[in-house]
């Protein structure tokens, strides 16, 4: 009979012959495909943040995207298989405002809430990080014609 060292045949280390440590296949936690993006709020424009006068179907809607973005967003390509829009934004015209502070090759976009309400956010892919600039009530005007 072989002697086995004890670390090894303990019921609490063992998945049938084989210890945990050597059935396991290792992922590295570093790999951005391998966890969902975190959210931050460190770029939060307050100044044109509407989050206080959102309606209960556009908070309902906020916090699910943002459930599933903390929980199953990994890529861009998860975005629409979650019911996550992505339209990109440009830096001009009313949304001129919301690049403040933020780098010249930043790439903006926007996903819809409940009725014209929005979220619009920034990804560093790299970092897996989610940068949420500002929550809005109503849809910011593009289109308006001055008289």
């Amino acid at each position: 009979m072989t002697d086995f060292p004890t670390e090894i045949t303990t019921s609490s280390e063992v998945a049938g012959d084989i210890p945990y440590a050597m059935a396991e296949i290792p992922q590295d936690q570093s790999d951005p495909e391998v966890r969902p993006y975190v959210i931050s709020f460190y770029y939060y424009n307050d100044k044109h943040c509407e989050l206080l006068n959102l309606s209960n179907p556009s908070c309902k809607k906020a916090l699910q995207d943002f459930k599933a973005i903390g929980m199953k967003i990994r890529s861009e390509s998860d975005f629409d298989k979650h019911g996550i829009g992505r339209r990109r934004i440009e830096n001009r015209g009313a949304y001129k405002k919301l690049f403040n502070r933020l780098g010249t090759d930043t790439e903006l976009y926007e996903t819809r809430l409940k009725d014209s309400g929005r979220i619009f956010y920034f990804d560093a892919k790299l970092e897996g990080v989610l940068y949420i600039i500002a929550i809005t009530e109503k849809h910011i005007e593009t289109d308006k014609q001055r008289r």
